[in-house]
């Protein structure tokens, strides 16, 4: 009886995806949109145990001290209990070096909101200083060359961009105060259904703790990168890499291999857009990226 019901629920699943189109990558770089006609949809290596009904809206706990950091992390601000950061470093299929910066993040404690500047961009710097409150900002969507957001944006209860119809597509999301990571495969957006905040990208590189398959379309490209991800304890991860380029395949498999807990995981615009401030008043604060970006995802104290 669970086997049926599993296979009834991924087959409702499969029945609500629908046709892509062509579309712009980062930059505004043209690219193919995966599957053309006829081709399957992602298959999950543990589809068998994905729970055959979804789960509820997540709540926030009330705030309590939490328990004392995990070596190697640190605290954002010591005044501060809602968010740490530390480094990583991992070898790429070609034997190079990456490095990873994660800011993990505590609902309780913290607030997290989308900022977009419509047709406008801007550096992490002057990200930082538009926003002096925020104790971390990561770039978010992609955007074309007119510095239009490719994918939902949802700031502040505002609503732009256009919602991306990959059947990889994932958006971080705050909806009635909770953060999440969604993939849009196993959970598509409802008719009305409104955010706070939301930042749509592609592809998925995890879910339900799994490693997600990379659509051909962009498996191949070895790049820098910027990752939101939720672990199984409901923290929001900011995750970009910097050294070595890295294909997300490879970035997935380190992610489900990295002891960081995490449950789902979305790519967000990477290559010449990754970029990374966090609030620590040292000199390696900025994480700079090539190019300015319109979207960030910022951090601040509940």
């Amino acid at each position: 009886m669970i086997t049926l019901r599993r296979s009834f629920f991924i087959c409702i699943l499969l029945i609500g995806l629908v046709a892509c189109q062509n579309g712009i990558g980062p930059g505004g770089t043209p690219i193919v949109i995966f599957p053309t006609a006829g081709s399957p949809p992602p298959t999950f290596p543990g589809a068998a145990t994905v729970p055959p009904t979804l789960p509820t809206q997540p709540s926030i706990p009330t705030p309590t001290q939490p328990s004392v950091l995990e070596p190697n992390w640190n605290p954002i601000r010591a005044e501060f209990p809602g968010a740490a950061w530390r480094t990583f470093t991992f070898r790429n299929f070609q034997g190079a070096s990456v490095g990873v910066v994660v800011v993990r993040i505590d609902p309780r404690f913290s607030t997290l909101r989308v900022h977009h500047l419509p047709g406008q961009a801007r550096t992490i710097q002057q990200w930082q200083q538009l926003l002096p409150n925020a104790l971390a900002i990561v770039n978010a969507n992609y955007f074309d060359t007119n510095n239009r957001p490719l994918g939902l944006v949802v700031a502040d209860g505002g609503f732009f961009g256009q919602i991306i119809t990959r059947n990889d597509a994932g958006v971080f999301q705050v909806k009635d105060g909770v953060p999440r990571v969604r993939s849009l495969w196993l959970e598509p957006f409802r008719q009305g259904e409104q955010f706070q905040q939301a930042a749509q990208a592609f592809p998925m590189l995890m879910s339900y703790g799994y490693v997600a398959p990379i659509n051909p379309d962009v498996a191949q490209v070895r790049a820098a990168r910027t990752v939101i991800a939720q672990d199984k304890l409901g923290r929001i991860l900011m995750i970009v890499t910097v050294y070595a380029g890295v294909t997300l395949g490879e970035l997935a498999n380190w992610l489900g291999n990295s002891g960081l807990n995490i449950d789902f995981a979305l790519n967000m615009d990477g290559g010449a857009s990754t970029s990374l401030y966090i609030a620590t008043g040292g000199p390696n604060q900025f994480i700079p990226s090539l190019k300015a970006v319109p979207v960030v995802i910022a951090l601040y104290p509940r």
